[in-house]
């Protein structure tokens, strides 16, 4: 699982910062996340200085963490979002050693295939980073 991991990170995290915000939804999470920063309040989620609620507050402040331990970047934006996905490689691998086991194979291989399919979807992401930069 760990090896699963740490083949996924480098493709994932060496090119984190070096494309510009290009999806409007990126920019305005990282505009939150600043302004949650600013605010020092968890819970203040704002938008140009209106409240903002249509998400909930665990990505903003997770994100708003990491711009104050590493600063404001492209690459700070993205590092959250990138841990997660990392996440998810992991889970599918501990999905897949899981599907192995006769006592719980038929959820193990439900499971599997969820996750597969997200998989795929984090390849066409990884893709889409490269053609930006």
């Amino acid at each position: 699982m760990a090896l699963t991991v740490a083949l996924a990170a480098p493709p994932l995290l060496l090119r984190l910062g070096r494309a510009p915000f290009d999806d409007p939804g990126e920019g305005q999470h990282a505009e939150i996340a600043r302004e949650l920063l600013q605010a020092r309040d968890p819970f203040a989620l704002t938008l140009g200085g209106v409240g903002y609620v249509d998400k909930p507050p665990l990505l903003y402040a997770l994100m708003a963490l990491v711009f104050a331990a590493a600063g404001q970047s492209e690459g700070t934006a993205r590092a959250v979002p990138a841990a997660a996905a990392l996440a998810a490689v992991g889970a599918t691998a501990w999905l897949v050693l899981l599907a192995r086991r006769p006592s719980i194979r038929p959820l193990g291989l439900f499971e599997l295939k969820n996750q597969t399919t997200k998989i795929i979807f984090f390849g066409t992401q990884i893709r889409w980073l490269n053609q930006l930069s």
